[in-house]
C-alpha cells in the first residue's frame, strides 16, 4: 500500500471513530457494557459476524459491478453497502439522518476495502475498528 492509501485509510478510520464518539456521546464500548451487562460479550460476537457480512457484501458487490461495468475505479461495494445499509436503517429507525449517517459509514467501509488493495484480512481488521469501537 502506498503512503497515500495508508493516509486515507487512517483518515477514514479516525472519521468513523470520531463520529461514533459523537453519536454515542462517549465510548460506544463503555456505554454498551453498561447497558448490556452480562450479555455484552454476545453483542460483540454479533458485531464480529456483522462486520464479516458487510465485508462480504462489499467484496462480492465490488466484484460483480466491476464485471458488469468493466470499471475498477469506482467503489461499487461501498456504494452498495451505503444504499442497502443506509436505506435499511432509515426505514427501521424512522430517521433520514440515521440513514444518511449509516450510508456514509458504509461508503467509507467500501473505500477501506479498495484502499487495502482488496486485502480481506486487513479490511476486516479496519472495518472492525471502525464499526466496533
Amino acid at each position: 500500500m502506498s503512503v497515500l492509501q495508508w493516509g486515507l485509510l487512517i483518515t477514514g478510520t479516525v472519521f468513523c471513530l470520531i463520529s461514533t464518539w459523537i453519536d454515542w456521546d462517549g465510548s460506544k464500548v463503555v456505554r454498551e457494557f453498561m447497558h448490556h451487562g452480562i450479555l455484552f460479550p454476545f453483542q460483540y460476537m454479533y458485531y464480529l459476524v456483522e462486520v464479516a457480512m458487510v465485508l462480504l457484501i462489499i467484496v462480492f458487490g465490488q466484484y460483480a459491478f466491476e464485471k458488469w461495468f468493466k470499471n475498477d475505479k469506482i467503489p461499487y461495494g461501498g456504494i452498495l453497502v451505503a444504499l442497502t445499509w443506509g436505506l435499511g436503517h432509515w426505514l427501521t429507525k424512522g430517521s433520514l439522518g440515521v440513514g444518511i449517517y449509516t450510508a456514509v459509514g458504509g461508503f467509507v467501509f467500501g473505500g477501506a476495502y479498495l484502499l487495502t488493495n482488496r486485502n480481506i484480512k486487513l479490511s476486516y481488521l479496519f472495518l472492525c475498528i471502525m464499526f466496533i469501537l
